[in-house]
């Protein structure tokens, strides 16, 4: 039973078990983005099998903790890491079970003690003329689960005494459905149409119910609410109204209003109450001051419930049906769902003598006190609609006994969170008349605080094992010295068996008679011809003066001359202020021109002139612009051919003179009917070409759309920045913007020099500056602005890191490849250069960095772009950092840092500076995101670390073995060690994310796909620094294969969640699962391959130049292909894909993975074992 035990909770079966977690919790997004919120709780993340795998984890850390001994000194950091994630455990637990949440909607003046669940129920109120019985359940629904079963509902008396029971089933669940009214052939019923307020008929089902203001008007129901029922006998409609109404012939009407006088009391036919009549049309009735005259009856119409293409637009709906005493009622649609008010969708029906009212979603949890919103405030950024920051004046009333009171007045605004008797209040929204506050409410004192104590502890047994003694970071730079001593002294004997020998050859050679060439020592294989000069930067003028002139029209004469402004005046010029709406902020018209330019014609440069130059004149010379092929045009599907156009198409290009409108608008509207993902990459390039050419429209046209240079108070008060055209002629603001454009119209045409251009131009400048009342940026920001416009920071540090990274990476292995395991000369100084290099590109790329916090007013992490520019400096700064430890750490980290700006350089990310949203206004954004994006960098370095590990498993040979295997060793120890930092900066990254959105909107971890991925990529990169403890895993080549492969999780976590999944940080528009980029499913079986050949050369060293054998294919074969199995059958019951996909998939990798797997075979391995030697992690 011992061995059992063991067994049970040994670290193979933990691995294991944290395998399955991180798959689990990795698919529960998917299931998220392709269902829902519910499906991924239902599923995963609140099913049992997943709280059983939780405890045993726990009991596993438990176990582990007594087997290893970890409560000795020297292990006070691991024992206080594990004691962390057991706390943290117990934690979630506590608010599982204990903890719950809510919405609180306030209006201004009014009061409230309850809030509504942030958990859907179903709620049934049961009753008769003299009891009634409240039921309700939790109950969380989704199409991927079978939704039927069935509840007992009870009666009671006012003793307990259970009177009836009634068995509620449910049979069906459809979410996101519009209640549309259609019209088919196969629907046998009819509809009646009404107008009310409008000419236009407002239609009732049968079986449904149409207000009339408060009056119900029900259509053909079997149990009606008291109002106005309508129902049909033979060929004629009968109405029945509770309430008295009248009645007047519409000819009547008509004839009576055409005399100019209004209709007698007399001449309406009145209908006492619950009088059955029948209804006619052209008739109008009136009941309680209502007018409804029949207007229309359509045949085969009903209501049936489609799916809203917007998704989570429309209710979700239950259909259920009650069973009593042997009898069965129809089934009812019950509308409600997810974070919806039951109250709001409540069905009203009788059945088996009772009454009942069924509702579906979220109920009212009654609070211990009162709070009062006194006064609701939204504060916008200047000239923007864009919310700065909204804040509630809130009174707490709480009775501390009777007639007595408690008030206590409160201040709660985004990131302010308000405590009292042990709920936690959040600024979380507003109404959208703004004369209301939403509020996020939260009871979870216990379950909070106990995780905030793992969080505290994880943090100290992590900084602990960074700096203990007798830790694993210790023990790793211990055996990095000792490693770098044995390749000195292998060096040295290299370099004295080199030297003998080549004294033997020199004695030989000076006995030889003969013509023979000495080549200089130190100078073999010295090619000047092969030098690479393509780092040196030569700074030439190329362009003549005669290149400069404005180009000769090559369009047809009607299209007029190209006029464009002067460079210099441009420069003096693009400091001007103008407001931009899109980005909510003042920026220089620099920055404006070249967005535009860059949005239209991917460049910031036409034929030689810059931006401010080429927008300027088309804003001035719109006749010309008109005729000039400006406009990018993408070279995926068919565009270019169905338009004409090779790269560039000009405005008319685009413009069909027949319709007077887009030319490919029929294509266009046909895919902007499809869903994001739906759309192929064709429709994608047709939507951007369309808008595009709108912005092309708005630049040409007469108004000056984009150019809103002059600030003007609005009649609200409000003082918004808009265009020249706005303003009367006679008006100051109107002289001074004219005087300016006159004077560089007459420049730029040749009419005078510019001279007075800039002189009016320095007073429109001063004119901005004295009457705007707003917070401009000073002209200081806008020369840093313009300065980081023009020093283009992401392009030229890539350019340089991706040289200086090769350049480095050669020289590395050069170096380690050379005879004697010792760098020329001439590589050591390429390094140097290099290192300096690296140096001066890190400063450049710094100070562009600070230049856009400074225009931004926040720390440059602050979106994704700019996160992913964060990442690459930190990366760097680390490989410089430890550049005497190792030179190939630069390598790999400019490397590194040349794919993530290349990849933020290709428009995947907006890199526009923009305000921040209300909820980011915290310094949570400092702390959280600068550890969570910086942690990447370590974990992005230890991949490229293993993947140059892979690399000289490819290369090593028996001449090299000893020193390469010495090299190996050296950089896997060094990986272990960024990627501990990586992990420990990720893991306190990822929960002090969590406590940023408890103090935010009070819930500390809500299995957002975000948090969920950081989760993944912890477990994934924790299994991997467990490796060295599981027999058959614990080998260096298994540590850098899973090295390289574990970074995958953060560039998921990083591009995966923001563009394919949906949730809080995606940039999916809520639709995710965007379709898979095929390169990219290349690039990873390119990566597989390169992994297997570095595999099969390192079995083949193993084995010493014999055969592989055969159990090492059979146990790779039934590990990989376990896995791949495994994951599918978990997709399939979570039911991601359609089968037929995922069987596909899984195939396909199965095949590759077989067929490698059975090349390896046929060129090393045959049946049989051989002694091999295997390189573990010591």
């Amino acid at each position: 039973m011992e061995r059992i035990a063991q067994e049970f909770f040994s670290m193979r079966m933990m691995v294991v078990a944290l395998f399955v977690f991180l798959v689990s919790i990795g698919l529960a997004t998917f299931a998220e983005t392709v269902y829902d919120t519910q499906t991924a709780r239902l599923l995963i993340y609140d099913a049992p099998w997943f709280m059983i795998l939780l405890l045993y984890l726990c009991a596993g850390m438990i176990a582990n903790i007594f087997k290893y001994r970890m409560f000795r000194a020297e292990k006070i950091a691991i024992l206080t890491f594990h004691l962390a994630f057991i706390v943290m455990i117990i934690g979630a637990a506590v608010t599982r079970f204990y903890g719950f949440d809510g919405l609180m909607q306030i209006r201004e003046g009014a009061t409230s003690d309850f809030m509504f669940s942030s958990d859907p129920y179903l709620l049934v109120e049961v009753f008769d003329e003299e009891d009634r019985t409240p039921w309700e359940r939790k109950q969380l629904m989704s199409e991927a689960v079978d939704p039927s079963f069935e509840v007992e509902i009870p009666l009671k008396k006012a003793n307990g005494q259970i009177k009836q029971n009634v068995v509620l089933e449910c049979v069906d669940y459809k979410k996101n459905m519009i209640d549309s009214l259609v019209t088919r052939k196969d629907i046998k019923e009819t509809a009646l149409g009404f107008a009310i307020s409008s000419t236009q008929p407002e239609f009732v089902s049968e079986g449904s119910v149409l207000m009339l203001g408060q009056l119900p008007l029900s259509y053909e129901m079997e149990n009606p609410a008291p109002g106005i029922h309508v129902w049909k006998e033979g060929n004629k409609f009968k109405m029945k109204s509770s309430i008295g109404l009248r009645s007047l012939a519409m000819t009547e009407l008509r004839a009576i209003r055409e005399s100019g006088e209004a209709p007698a009391d007399s001449l309406y036919d009145v209908v006492y109450p619950d009088s059955v009549i029948t209804l006619e049309m052209a008739k109008l009735y009136n009941v309680q001051g209502q007018q409804f005259v029949l207007k229309e009856i359509k045949k085969n119409t009903g209501r049936v419930l489609m799916k809203s293409p917007i998704k989570d637009a429309a209710p979700d709906y239950l259909f259920v049906r009650l069973r009593s005493k042997g009898k069965v009622s129809e089934v009812y649609k019950i509308p409600g769902g997810f974070k919806r008010k039951a109250e709001g969708y409540q069905q009203r029906v009788k059945f088996a003598g009772l009454n009942f009212v069924i509702g579906y979603g979220s109920k009212r949890i009654p609070l211990p006190f009162k709070i009062k919103c006194e006064d609701f405030r939204l504060e916008r950024y200047e000239s923007s609609s864009q919310p700065s920051s909204y804040e509630s004046d809130l009174v707490i009333m709480d009775s501390i006994g009777p007639g007595n009171v408690k008030r206590i007045k409160k201040n709660l605004f985004m990131n302010n969170v308000v405590d009292y008797a042990g709920y936690r209040v959040f600024q979380s929204a507003y109404d959208e008349d703004e004369k209301g506050t939403i509020l996020s409410v939260n009871y979870d004192w216990w379950g909070t605080n106990i995780s905030y104590l793992g969080y505290l502890l994880m943090g100290l047994g992590m900084v602990l094992a960074l700096i203990a003694p007798a830790g694993r970071t210790r023990e790793l730079i211990r055996k990095i010295k000792k490693l770098e001593e044995k390749r000195s002294k292998l060096s040295t004997i290299a370099i004295l068996i080199a030297m003998s020998v080549g004294l033997s050859a020199t004695a030989q050679n000076d006995s030889v008679q003969g013509d023979q060439v000495v080549v200089e020592e130190g100078h073999e294989g010295h090619n000047h011809d092969g030098h690479d000069h393509s780092g040196h930067v030569h700074t030439v003028d190329s362009t003549s003066s005669a290149e400069m002139q404005p180009p000769a029209p090559t369009q047809p004469p009607k299209q007029g001359k190209m006029y464009i402004m002067s460079e210099e005046h441009s420069n003096e010029l693009a400091s001007l202020l103008v407001h931009s709406d899109v980005h909510k902020r003042h920026m220089p018209l620099h920055t404006l021109c070249e967005q535009l330019l860059r949005k239209i014609h991917r460049g910031n440069t036409y034929k030689g002139y810059n931006a401010v130059q080429v927008i300027m004149g088309m804003h001035m010379n719109q006749n010309f612009w008109a005729y000039e092929k400006v406009i990018y045009v993408s070279s995926k599907g068919d565009l270019r051919k169905k338009l004409g156009v090779e790269t560039y198409a000009s405005y008319l290009d685009l413009f069909d003179e027949k319709t007077g409108r887009f030319k490919l608008e029929k294509e266009l509207n046909k895919a902007f009917q499809k869903r994001e993902v739906d759309r192929n990459e064709e429709e994608k390039q047709l939507i951007k070409l369309a808008e595009k050419h709108e912005i092309y429209i708005n630049i040409l046209s007469p108004d000056w759309t984009y150019m809103r240079i002059l600030p003007k108070v609005d009649e609200d008060g409000v003082e918004r920045w808009t265009t020249i055209l706005n303003f009367k002629p006679d008006s100051e603001e109107f002289k001074v913007a004219l005087d300016y454009f006159g004077a560089l119209n007459l420049a730029v045409m040749g009419k005078g020099g510019y001279g007075l251009a800039s002189d009016k131009l320095e007073k429109l400048k001063s004119y901005q500056r004295e009457k705007s009342k707003q917070d401009l940026p000073s002209e200081t920001v806008v020369d840093i602005e313009i300065a980081y416009n023009k020093m283009e920071i992401v392009k030229r540090a890539y350019q340089a890191y991706g040289l200086i990274g090769f350049v480095l990476l050669i020289c590395f292995l050069f170096g380690l490849l050379s005879k004697n395991g010792k760098a020329p000369r001439w590589v050591r100084i390429t390094e140097l250069v290099c290192f300096w290099a690296a140096v001066l590109t890190t400063l450049y790329f710094a100070a562009g960095l600070v230049f856009r916090a400074l225009i931004s007013g926040h720390v440059p992490w602050s979106d994704g772009y700019e996160a992913l520019l964060f990442i690459s400096l930190v990366t760097v700064v680390i490989g410089l950092v430890l550049w005497r430890v190792s030179k190939v750490i630069l390598a790999a980290a400019c490397i590194l840092a040349f794919f993530l700006l290349f990849v933020s350089s290709l428009n995947i990310l907006d890199p526009e500076i923009t305000k921040l949203q209300p909820v980011l206004k915290s310094y949570w954004l400092k702390i959280h995101v600068a550890i969570i994006t910086g942690s990447y960098a370590p974990l992005g370095i230890g991949a490229m670390l293993g993947f140059v590990n892979l690399i000289l498993y490819i290369a090593r040979n028996e001449s090299n073995k000893e020193r390469l295997g010495l090299t190996i060793k050296q950089i896997t120890y060094i990986t272990e060690i960024v990627i501990t930092i990586g992990v420990i900066m990720l893991t306190i990254g990822t929960f002090l994310g969590g406590v940023w959105a408890n103090e935010s909107w009070g819930r500390y971890w809500a299995w957002d796909p975000k948090e969920t991925w950081a989760l993944v990529a912890i477990l994934a990169y924790g299994i991997l620094l467990h490796l060295r403890f599981i027999p058959g895993v614990k080998d260096n080549f298994t540590f850098n294969a899973v090295s390289l492969w574990g970074y995958s999780t953060i560039l998921f976590t990083f591009f995966g969640v923001n563009f394919y999944l949906v949730g809080l940080h995606s940039y999916a528009n809520g639709e995710g699962l965007a379709e898979f980029p095929t390169w990219l499913s290349l690039v990873g079986a390119g990566f597989y391959l390169f992994t297997e050949i570095a595999s099969f050369r390192n079995q083949m060293h193993k084995s010493k130049g014999g055969a592989i054998p055969s159990v090492y294919f059979i146990r790779k074969l039934s590990i990989l292909c376990s896995l791949i199995v495994g994951v599918a059958i978990m997709m399939m019951i979570f039911k991601i894909s359609p089968v037929a996909t995922i069987m596909q998939n899984a195939g396909i990798i199965l095949a590759l993975i077989i067929v490698t797997t059975g090349i390896q075979y046929i060129l090393g391995g045959r049946k049989g074992d051989q002694n091999q030697t295997v390189e573990i992690i010591d």
